[in-house]
């Protein structure tokens, strides 16, 4: 007698054919390609007419990158510092700005449009004319020539007895606030998505018990929401690092194109994706503990 596949197994093996593609193109393609960039920050790679040669270099053009560069170490520092800040504030204003779009209220699909209009023409031309001196020139004139920084901002912390720390992380806050909004898109999406997936019957029944709002929210909206949160995280990182603003990306083009270093451009890219590696392992172990899944 043929022996029936269970469910389980169904959609197991449904799943492992849904992903078989990537796993495909990892093995054979990204793999090979990334054994075979190694191999050039650890070699010195010499083009001649024939095509090129490797000299054994060892670990010289990481050094070089890290201590010997002129702007490698202070942009890397600089991203690091950057993406600290944003992913967070990202998450953050993601996150609550999903919850009002979920509200009903006159207006909401156009309010909902002009949050993700960053997405769609945030490319070309766009981006050239949103440069940033543009955009600071904005956020930063007033009405009668008046003009709000973040030193205003800073000193008006101050008389608040605030803490330096939480003091100086409002203040980058607010001098990233343009590169938070106009990376949300998606992250607002996401999370709005999944607001609809949560069942309206829950919620009722919080309010029979007598929850109050402020309980519904972190009871139960904030536990269902947790699982994407992690997701926008990676994606918000995968989106800080490949974007045209990012510094050290230029500089890794550059002594390639530029200066024809192919070893030490390749060695750069090593460090960064390490450091990547290394924050995206650090959020998903601290996201990790608050992520609650929903049978």
């Amino acid at each position: 007698m043929k022996k029936r596949i269970t469910l389980a197994k169904q959609k197991s093996i449904a799943g492992f054919a849904f992903i078989s593609p990537f796993l495909i193109g990892i093995i054979l393609v990204f793999i090979p390609s990334l054994i075979k960039a190694f191999s050039f920050s650890i070699n010195e790679l010499k083009i001649s007419p024939s095509g090129y040669s490797l000299q054994f270099a060892g670990l010289e053009f990481y050094k070089e990158a890290l201590f010997e560069h002129a702007t490698y170490s202070k942009q890397l520092i600089e991203s690091v510092v950057d993406m600290l800040i944003n992913i967070p504030l990202v998450i953050i204003f993601s996150f609550f700005i999903s919850n009002i779009l979920n509200m009903n209220f006159k207006g909401r699909a156009a309010v909902r449009s002009i949050l993700f209009l960053p997405v769609i023409v945030s490319s070309g031309v766009i981006i050239t004319l949103n440069s940033v001196a543009i955009v600071n020139g904005v956020m930063t004139s007033g009405s009668g020539g008046e003009s709000i920084s973040t030193v205003d901002l800073s000193n008006l912390l101050v008389t608040l007895g605030l803490p330096t720390g939480i003091i100086s992380y409002l203040s980058q806050a607010v001098s990233h606030l343009y590169e938070v909004i106009n990376s949300s898109g998606v992250q607002i999406l996401i999370f709005l998505a999944a607001l609809q997936t949560i069942s309206p019957s829950i919620y009722e029944a919080a309010t029979m018990d007598g929850a109050t709002a402020w309980e519904k929210f972190w009871k139960v909206t904030f536990p269902m929401l947790s699982p994407y949160i992690l997701t926008n995280t990676v994606y918000t990182l995968i989106d800080l690092i490949t974007s045209d603003r990012s510094t050290v990306l230029s500089t890794i083009v550059s002594t390639a194109q530029t200066n024809i270093n192919y070893s030490l451009s390749t060695a750069m890219a090593f460090l960064f994706f390490g450091v990547v590696v290394i924050i995206l392992v650090a959020f998903v172990l601290v996201i990790s503990r608050i992520v609650f899944y929903y049978d």
